[in-house]
């Protein structure tokens, strides 16, 4: 079954939007750490590193695999 492919351009900018996101995660982290409360900067942190290493991680999900060149 031939699966279809994402756009590269599409690929980049939700790559892009995942680092962005991992850079978010860094700024609630330290502001937990600087005295935030679990609720506000101990969530917000969290949503945004798992939202952020989702869209890192499918930047890869959709390159053609190396055909299999056997018999």
């Amino acid at each position: 079954m031939h699966k279809k492919r994402v756009p590269t351009g599409l690929r980049w900018f939700f790559f892009v939007i995942g680092i962005g996101q991992m850079i978010a995660t860094g700024i609630y982290l330290k502001a937990y750490i600087a005295g935030g409360t679990i609720l506000n900067e101990g969530l917000s942190a969290l949503m945004f590193f798992l939202l952020g290493l989702f869209f890192t991680l499918m930047y890869g999900e959709n390159k053609r695999a190396p055909e299999d060149k056997g018999s």
